[in-house]
Formats: C-alpha cells, sequence, structure tokens
C-alpha cells in the first residue's frame, strides 16, 4: 500500500488496489453513486460493526 500526504485537504491518503469485478460492484450498489469512496467504506465498517 501507498501512502501520501495531501496538502490541500492535510489528510493522508491510502491507495487500495481492487479488481474490476469488484469495483463493478461497488459502483452497481445505490448508496454508492453519491458518495466518496472514504464515505463508502465508513458505511461498510459501521455495517460490519451493527452486525457483530
Amino acid at each position: 500500500m501507498t501512502t501520501k500526504s495531501t496538502k490541500s485537504t492535510n489528510l493522508s491518503s491510502t491507495t487500495i488496489r481492487i479488481s474490476s469485478s469488484t469495483k463493478e460492484a461497488l459502483e452497481n450498489l445505490d448508496f454508492v453513486r453519491k458518495d466518496t469512496f472514504e464515505e463508502i467504506l465508513l458505511k461498510l465498517i459501521e455495517h460490519y460493526k451493527n452486525k457483530k
């Protein structure tokens, strides 16, 4: 994984590699079309925590 600092927002970013089929499946989810990738991941994490 590659981590770099983004000067304009002062946030750290990470490159995540996923397969084309996983990317396509994510893009086809209803809530994905309006959210950033970070928001998508946070929703998935929250959903996972609630299922425990």
